[in-house]
């Protein structure tokens, strides 16, 4: 059964949690990276991504998360050393030449682990960010997945 049946069933809270602010989180966790880009592979020559800062276990978004080509996306104005991580770094090459510059190491290995989700959604329950079920809405940066060629 989906977690929307299951708190609708159980009439308890529901809340999303971001799966590049967990994979910001693991990284923060396991590396202590404090300024990090995260980047997903969403097929069709765009990454889903963001700018995020941690500190403590503390997480906080710098950019709206996005679905975007590699060679759109820009890094927040500061001039800060961005480490960035996830599948969609794998487009590497892709990436403009200042974005480039302004990250001292990728890594694509880092994938979203259930441990952060916990983390983030104890964290947001405790804040009193539930939902009843059946006002909670999945949050989906791409709304046309249909392939289409380019003409």
């Amino acid at each position: 059964m989906p977690p929307k049946g299951l708190a609708f069933g159980l009439d308890c809270p529901l809340l999303g949690v971001s799966t590049l602010e967990a994979l910001a989180l693991q990284a923060h966790r396991r590396y202590h990276f404090r300024h990090v880009v995260t980047a997903l592979d969403a097929r069709m020559g765009e990454v889903y991504a963001a700018t995020l800062h941690c500190l403590n276990v503390a997480v906080s978004l710098q950019s709206d998360e996005v679905v975007i080509a590699p060679g759109a996306f820009r890094l927040p104005a500061d001039e800060t050393d961005w480490v960035g991580v996830g599948s969609g770094f794998s487009l590497w090459d892709e990436f403009t030449v200042g974005v480039q510059a302004n990250m001292s190491q990728h890594l694509t290995d880092l994938e979203p682990r259930a441990e952060e989700m916990a983390w983030l959604a104890t964290r947001d329950l405790d804040a009193g960010l539930g939902q009843a079920a059946h006002d909670a809405q999945p949050v989906y940066l791409r709304n046309n997945v249909a392939w289409k060629k380019p003409a």
